[in-house]
């Protein structure tokens, strides 16, 4: 047969994958959502969601934590591996997901609420808020798995 080539393997390759491509979809979405200009209801109803993607970041990171220790072998893994060390991979893969996330969101935000903001001001709030919000996530769940193998740093 053509497609015996084609097998998914349960190594959590999707899961892991899925994770990080959720709040990227979920932001895409969110264009969807996003109301037109001068329109208080559905600016009201527009903030509303904004609370609610506010968890999206804790949920990836809560989940690629789970994954990423369930799954060690992985295809996606493997293929990060390749590119960073292993602490690296666990800490910006997660973050450069939900960065580019919230770019997409404070670019609809700038659109809705017809702000001033440049591309740079963009940049800048998203670079400070996966920073102050993200990182810091990632970096208590590297220092937990570095609990029972008493590494110093907490990166293994």
């Amino acid at each position: 047969m053509c497609c015996e080539a084609f097998v998914l393997k349960n190594d959590g390759s999707i899961a892991l994958a899925a994770i990080l491509m959720l709040p990227l979809a979920l932001s895409l979405l969110s264009l969807r959502l996003a109301p037109v200009r001068d329109e208080n209801y559905q600016t009201a109803q527009w903030i509303r969601h904004l609370r609610l993607l506010r968890v999206v970041p804790l949920f990836t990171v809560a989940m690629w934590w789970s994954l990423w220790d369930n799954f060690p072998q992985s295809d996606v893994l493997t293929a990060l591996l390749h590119f960073c060390p292993r602490w690296a991979c666990f800490l910006l893969a997660p973050a450069l997901a939900v960065a580019v996330a919230r770019a997409i969101l404070y670019s609809i935000d700038r659109r809705t609420f017809a702000r001033r903001l440049t591309n740079a001001d963009i940049v800048r709030l998203t670079i400070w808020s996966t920073i102050a919000r993200t990182v810091p996530l990632l970096m208590l769940a590297a220092g937990i798995n570095a609990l029972p193998h008493q590494h110093v740093a907490g990166f293994s």
